[in-house]
């Protein structure tokens, strides 16, 4: 495929927006990111190929997603600082000879634009890649790759808004995240990989320890839109046998919107990111090179399907809406809805999806519902998630002082209350 030709052929779509972000260098405390001082949450949109249309001049397309994103609500994209589909590395690609030159000079116009870049260094670091850094005999060009993380360190602590991922699903894309000493990360705000459900993040084979935060790629299940709740074990439960990590964690890819999702799924999902941890990302396809995708994110398009547009609204409506306390994400306590109904929960639950239980009501129930409890048990913020088609609606209990103080978010999915 001739892409440039195709770049040429298209058309971009949103206009630009001429609202700007404050953009600050970030600071973690505990599980909480912040900046100059305060809370702050990672909102962000996929954007693969960014850095590449930038480097091809083409900043006018670029400008219009990034005013998109900012309308939605977002501060920060994501970006493959390498992508086979498209031959874009400091390797290989029309751009090579001036490629750290050109990504510095894309940060700092992220950064101009009001925003922060979740930047990941590898991908595709596999035989038969484009981008596969192998030196001249076919080996892996470990010295080669060393030295690329240095330059994406080095530039991040200059341009001050990267939130720095070594590798993109570790497992499938070159397991080499785990290589690379903690100390040559000082100073900068970053994680290793996400990592796969067979293996815990703390496993030397999956991706290595810990380092400023963690990312996790949500499970795909049937019950996708809690899977938020796995960034609450990061920080404070623990994942099976090993020790929670007690840093912020962040969902770096849920399921992609459109492909028979909803609205609310997506809305629900991502106020799960915000109340269990750091935030999330608002992810989609590549339906520019893959008919199978509704939607065109990863290529920087924000189009697609009205199905997948109507979800991207949605998680906008969650991340502008101010019901949600901030500190939600960084405290421990959480309330759940239980099988019975009973506990310290403060709205009435039923269970949508256990079909084992006795109290399953697969027309009336939620997914879950969880609420964060702050200020000495006198405010709560939380949802029940994906609730099904005849569900009753928000539903005080009256043995708990619980009251509603605000409601909102995408349709009221979002409640805040006090006693």
């Amino acid at each position: 495929m001739d892409v440039g030709h195709w770049l040429r052929s298209q058309d971009a779509g949103a206009a630009p927006s001429n609202g700007r972000t404050t953009v600050s260098p970030l600071s973690i405390e505990g599980c909480a990111i912040k900046q100059a001082g305060a809370i702050w949450k990672c909102r962000s949109v996929t954007a693969f190929r960014a850095p590449e249309l930038y480097a091809r001049d083409e900043v006018g397309w670029v400008d219009d997603y990034y005013g998109a994103c900012l309308r939605l609500g977002a501060n920060t994209v994501r970006w493959f600082a390498m992508w086979a589909n498209t031959d874009y590395s400091p390797i290989t690609g029309l751009f090579h000879r001036t490629y750290y030159e050109d990504l510095e000079a894309a940060l700092l116009h992220a950064k101009a634009a009001g925003l922060y870049v979740h930047l990941t260094a590898f991908c595709d670091q596999v035989p038969g890649s484009t981008v596969w850094m192998i030196t001249p005999s076919g080996h892996h060009d470990e010295a080669g790759q060393a030295e690329h993380l240095i330059e994406l360190i080095e530039m991040s602590k200059r341009t001050g808004n990267v939130l720095l991922e070594v590798n993109n699903e570790d497992w499938k894309n070159g397991a080499i995240a785990s290589r690379f000493d903690r100390a040559a990360f000082e100073g900068t705000i970053s994680t290793r990989s996400s990592w796969p459900e067979s293996s815990p993040p703390t496993d030397p084979e999956a991706c290595g320890s810990w380092l400023q935060w963690s990312t996790k790629h949500l499970e795909r299940t049937p019950d996708w839109p809690r899977k938020g709740k796995v960034l609450y074990e990061i920080q404070y439960e623990g994942l099976g046998a090993f020790k929670p990590a007690r840093i912020p964690a962040i969902s770096g890819e849920p399921q992609r919107i459109g492909e028979g999702t909803t609205p609310r799924q997506h809305a629900d999902n991502a106020a799960c990111c915000e109340i269990m941890g750091a935030g999330g990302c608002l992810h989609g396809g590549f339906s520019s090179f893959d008919s199978s995708h509704d939607n065109d994110l990863q290529n920087c398009r924000m189009s697609g399907t009205p199905d997948a547009m109507a979800a991207a609204e949605a998680v906008g409506a969650v991340w502008r809406s101010t019901v949600l306390d901030v500190r939600a994400g960084t405290t421990e306590k959480l309330v759940r809805g239980t099988e019975y109904d009973d506990g310290p929960c403060p709205v009435h639950h039923r269970d949508r999806y256990n079909t084992d239980s006795p109290h399953n009501e697969p027309e009336k129930g939620a997914n879950r519902t969880y609420f964060k409890i702050l200020d000495n048990d006198q405010l709560a913020c939380g949802l029940s998630v994906d609730p099904a088609p005849h569900w009753p609606g928000y539903v005080l209990r009256a043995d708990n002082g619980w009251r509603i103080v605000d409601q909102g978010g995408f349709e009221g999915n979002l409640l805040r209350l006090s006693r």
